[in-house]
């Protein structure tokens, strides 16, 4: 009995492609974390460019010399949040999302309309902490920390631990603390 797609439906098929694309990045590459992103978009032959963005708009997608770019801005606290931004610059692009701007009142829309906008954030942040922190290998190091506990004369803090597993997987801790809520491994 075929029914219409549920509007959550259709969001979990489009977050289950984002995460078996970069599965497949994973097995093509032959990496395990940390990933190199760089090499993987090298390997592709995407141009990475740097330019000042504006506001708080720390990466984008575009088209220069009519080839489809990871454009950057000139700023980032860490090594790790570029590799971040990198690889959600990357799931724009292989997910094939359109070039989208954020509407805001008193200006004219170009692009698509906020809420698009938001839902290919959501599918390249997906990607991209699938890249960097796959779900597998995220649960293997997390238990495999949990039970080592660092030795058998110090009990680590959850933080300790979240910090350890962000420097084996070259994150930021609040994206390690995020991906670890995201698969219920901590309490939000």
């Amino acid at each position: 009995m075929g029914g219409a797609r549920t509007p959550d439906a259709s969001r979990d098929t489009r977050y289950a492609l984002a995460r078996s694309r970069a599965r497949t990045f994973l097995a093509l590459s032959r990496q395990q974390p940390p990933v190199d992103v760089q090499a993987i978009i090298d390997g592709m032959g995407i141009p990475v460019v740097q330019r000042a963005l504006s506001g708080n708009v720390r990466g984008t997608v575009g088209d220069i010399a009519g080839k489809r770019s990871i454009i950057l801005g000139r700023r980032f606290s860490s090594e790790n949040e570029r590799r971040w931004v990198l690889a959600e610059e990357l799931g724009h692009v292989v997910l094939g999302h359109k070039l989208v701007e954020s509407t805001q009142p008193g200006t004219a829309t170009i692009g698509l309309l906020e809420e698009r906008r938001i839902i290919y954030e959501r599918e390249a942040r997906t990607f991209a902490a699938e890249l960097l922190m796959p779900l597998a290998e995220v649960r293997r190091r997390w238990f495999s920390a949990l039970n080592q506990r660092f030795g058998p004369d110090h009990e680590a803090s959850r933080e300790e631990l979240i910090q350890r597993l962000a420097e084996e997987f070259a994150v930021t801790p609040a994206a390690m603390r995020i991906r670890l809520v995201e698969l219920r491994l901590i309490p939000r």
